[in-house]
């Protein structure tokens, strides 16, 4: 991808942070899941997608990037995001019946 299509994605990403922002659950999801497609994901946008996934009822994929994110913030010692992280991680897994 040449320096055109890095500056879309760039673009993209502020569009799915911005979708957020504005619970624009869909929208967020759409435009952060194709930046994730081209490039994976920082772990703040990792916990961006998971929330529009989690309000969209796509539970196993907030469950998959709650992962994600959470061992991007944990390999780079962030210990507080890692936590919200797996605590939001828990409550997913045990509203899905997840108790183990």
């Amino acid at each position: 991808m040449g320096d055109g299509g890095a500056m879309d994605l760039d673009a993209e990403l502020v569009k799915g942070r911005e979708a957020c922002l504005r619970l624009a659950w869909a929208e967020a999801y759409a435009l952060l899941g194709a930046a994730d497609a081209v490039r994976p994901l920082e772990a703040g946008d990792l916990e961006r997608l998971a929330e529009a996934a989690d309000m969209l009822g796509r539970g196993d994929d907030a469950v998959a990037l709650l992962r994600r994110a959470f061992t991007a913030h944990a390999e780079v010692r962030a210990v507080g995001p890692a936590l919200r992280c797996a605590y939001w991680l828990c409550k997913a897994l045990s509203w899905g019946g997840e108790f183990a």
